[in-house]
């Protein structure tokens, strides 16, 4: 439903580009939806900044963690690889645990 919704406002938005530009267009999209609907889990706020706040850019900036509106449980972005954790984090330091199903590094 994310990425639709991301497609959708995207392609809406930018339905004149090329091809190659608009793939690349609809992947940022669909990375900006599901990052903010992790950090603020409304579709309520969610539609509200794309549809009369500024448009997909905004995600980053205006759907944040709210007071009332409930956290899912050990809320994670999943990576593809320590090179994706890695340029995540940066210079920060973080935690490393084993888990049965996989591995988990947390700032």
């Amino acid at each position: 439903m994310l990425v639709a919704l991301a497609h959708a406002c995207i392609r809406n938005e930018y339905s004149n580009l090329k091809e190659n530009t608009l793939k690349k267009r609809l992947d940022f999209g669909s990375h900006a939806v599901k990052d903010a609907f992790c950090q603020c889990p409304s579709y309520d706020i969610l539609v509200d900044v794309i549809v009369n706040k500024g448009g997909i850019n905004k995600l980053k900036d205006l759907c944040k963690a709210t007071p009332g509106i409930p956290m899912k449980p050990m809320l994670a972005h999943p990576a593809k690889g320590i090179d994706e954790i890695l340029k995540r984090c940066g210079q920060s330091e973080f935690a490393c645990e084993y888990k049965y199903d996989g591995e988990r590094a947390q700032r």
